[in-house]
């Protein structure tokens, strides 16, 4: 993983005045990113006699629990806050936003709310559980709208459901946001923008696409997924030119997507891409590795069974050349071997108690089991013929001569 980030930052402990930066998804992830709850309560509960709250926020949304928690400790904290929307306050974040007394957005910032989503693992009465969960979650969000804008249900669930971005004036005009702040000559929110993570958010505008473009442009952001030039000179005028470019919006959605299914940015990204990569290559080997190394196995397995054959004096040479061929033809599998020899009867030992072979059929003829001698049947056909008539088989097998076909 890349190196941790700080996700949210609190300064003037002690003082009359404590900023809080969100600038990160609302939730603490396995890597400890993100801004959790639990510790936006901790500094809060540091800075007991603070009289306002300068709240920055640059955030995409994240976990409804978390951003309920810090909406709530935000709301019931006696310090009047003020809010500023650096670039983007979407889905959590937009809650977390109507705790604030007062909430400025920059002049090229965005406002986004919709409804809450999730997974789902089990049966259809956990699925609809699930769902019945997430109406519920809906319902509390729309009602922390409702409760700042002064909106109807009807129309807050309208907007929630058409997943609505808002602009700096239709936020204003909403009463998502009550100051729109102008920008500053020769100001630039570059910074803020460049590090918006928009992966997985279906319909982001391609204004705000192209803003975040020419925002990573300016500042050379590193870290992000981009195409490999020769020369530095072409990486430049491809950095340049990126914010013109009609694409750009679907490149960086295409980009930010893939980021997300990797779950890593930048070199990270780029050496799991290359070791995909990497294993398909080599797949075609590996393959075949794996082909030989069975193979193997089954060889090794097909010696113990007729070690054991051997050992219990039930295999002759013959009988063991047959089911070596048949096996290396394919007739028949190691567990057919196995069964054919178990059920294969001890012959006499040499030098050992001699038994006195079945005499012949009447007429001197070898005996046959459908139109074939012993020599001729297969494993099978023998196992069929001892199940069906053991005096034939016991009689045909006794009649039988080694390396005679």
């Amino acid at each position: 993983m890349s190196n941790p980030r700080w996700t949210f930052a609190l300064r003037g402990e002690g003082s009359e005045t404590l900023e809080i930066d969100i600038y990160d998804v609302i939730g603490e992830s396995w890597w400890r990113e993100g801004v959790s709850a639990k510790s936006v309560r901790a500094r809060l509960k540091e800075a007991k006699n603070a009289s306002t709250i300068k709240l920055r926020v640059n955030s995409r949304g994240g976990d409804v629990i978390d951003g309920f928690a810090i909406y709530n400790l935000l709301n019931e904290h006696p310090a009047r806050v003020e809010a500023d929307v650096d670039a983007l306050a979407a889905s959590m974040a937009s809650v977390i936003l109507m705790a604030a007394d007062e909430i400025r957005i920059a002049s090229n910032g965005f406002v986004m709310i919709h409804n809450p989503w999730g997974l789902a693992l089990g049966e259809s009465d956990e699925m609809r559980a699930t769902a019945d969960l997430l109406d519920k979650m809906r319902d509390q969000i729309a009602a922390a709208y409702m409760a700042r804008t002064g909106i109807g249900r009807d129309e807050v669930l309208a907007m929630m459901d058409a997943e609505t971005w808002m602009t700096p004036n239709e936020a204003k005009e909403k009463g998502f946001v009550d100051k729109v702040k102008p920008a500053k000559k020769g100001a630039s929110k570059a910074k803020a923008l460049a590090g918006l993570d928009l992966s997985d958010l279906v319909h982001v505008p391609a204004g705000l696409l192209a803003a975040v473009a020419q925002a990573r442009s300016e500042i050379s952001v590193p870290g992000r997924i981009r195409a490999q030039t020769s020369g530095e000179d072409q990486g430049a005028d491809e950095e340049r030119t990126m914010a013109e470019d009609p694409t750009t919006p679907a490149r960086l959605a295409l980009l930010t997507r893939i980021e997300a299914i990797l779950g890593a940015t930048g070199e990270e990204a780029i050496g799991i891409l290359k070791a995909w990569q990497g294993s398909h290559t080599e797949l075609p080997t590996v393959k075949e590795q794996n082909a030989a190394l069975e193979k193997s196995m089954q060889a090794s397995t097909l010696e113990a069974l007729i070690a054991k054959g051997k050992a219990d004096n039930k295999l002759t040479p013959h009988l063991e050349k047959e089911v070596r061929d048949q096996f290396a033809a394919g007739d028949i599998t190691l567990k057919g071997a196995e069964k054919w020899i178990e059920n294969l009867s001890p012959i006499a030992a040499l030098g050992g108690d001699k038994r006195q072979p079945a005499p012949p059929p009447q007429g001197g003829e070898t005996p046959k089991w459908n139109g074939k001698t012993y020599a001729e049947l297969t494993f099978q056909e023998r196992a069929d013929l001892k199940a069906e008539n053991p005096e034939l088989y016991e009689a045909m097998r006794k009649t039988f001569k080694p390396g005679a076909r």
